[in-house]
C-alpha cells in the first residue's frame, strides 16, 4: 500500500494492517509531525525571567517558573535557590545512586566513590598499571575497567572490599567463578 507523507509530501510503501495508521515516512517525519500536532495542545506561560512564552505539562504548572535552565539558575537555581552547602537538600557533596552506589561529588560532578577509592588506591601502589590511563597529567582508571564489590554491598567501598577487573572477569565473578588471570587488580590472592 502506497502513502503520501503528511510532513513532507514524499511517497512510501506500508503493509495493509498500517494502511490507516501510519502518516509518515520516516522517524525523522514522525518527530515532526508530533510536534507539530501538539504545538498549542499544552499551556502557555510566560517565563518569568526573560519573557519568552513556553509550552509545559500541566501536571509541572505549580512548579515551572522558567522557559530553560538558563532562566531557572538566573531567578535563583533549582529548588530553594542554593546550591551545595546552603542548600537544604545538601548531602555534604555524597548521593546514592538509583542502583544503590554511592556517588561523591568531585570538580562540578558526582563520580562512583568505589571507583575513586580504586583510582587512589592504584596511583599509590600500581601507578603503572594498564588499567590506569593518565588523563591531564593524573592517572585515572580506565571507563571500561569495572570496580567489583567482593561483598556485593555497593556502600561498602573499603579497598579489602574492592577489585578492579575487565567486564569479562566481573561477569565471571558474578557467577560465582574465578576470574581471569590478569584480568583483575589485586589479583585475589595477593591481597
Amino acid at each position: 500500500m502506497e502513502k503520501i507523507c503528511a510532513v513532507c509530501g514524499s511517497v512510501f510503501s506500508v503493509p495493509p494492517c498500517r494502511e490507516k495508521t501510519a502518516k509518515t515516512c520516516s522517524m525523522a517525519c514522525k518527530g515532526k509531525l508530533w510536534t507539530k500536532e501538539r504545538t498549542g495542545a499544552l499551556p502557555q506561560m510566560k517565563c518569568h525571567v526573560c519573557g519568552k512564552p513556553f509550552s509545559f505539562y500541566p501536571a509541572h504548572s505549580e512548579r515551572r517558573k522558567t522557559c530553560s535552565r538558563e532562566c531557572a539558575w538566573k531567578l535563583g537555581g533549582f529548588s530553594s535557590g542554593k546550591s551545595g552547602a546552603d542548600n537544604s537538600n545538601w548531602k555534604g557533596g555524597e548521593s546514592k545512586h538509583s542502583r544503590g552506589y554511592l556517588y561523591r561529588r568531585v570538580a562540578g560532578k558526582y563520580v562512583f566513590e568505589h571507583r575513586l577509592v580504586m583510582e587512589e588506591w592504584m596511583r599509590e601502589e600500581a601507578p603503572n598499571h594498564k588499567f590506569l590511563i593518565d588523563v591531564g597529567g593524573e592517572k585515572c582508571l580506565r571507563k571500561e575497567i569495572h570496580v567489583h564489590h567482593v561483598d556485593e554491598d555497593k556502600e561498602n567501598n573499603g579497598r579489602k572490599n574492592l577489585l578492579a577487573c575487565t567486564c569479562r572477569s566481573h561477569q565471571l565473578m558474578h557467577h560465582g567463578k574465578p576470574p581471569i588471570h590478569g584480568d583483575v587488580w589485586p589479583e585475589p590472592n595477593s591481597k
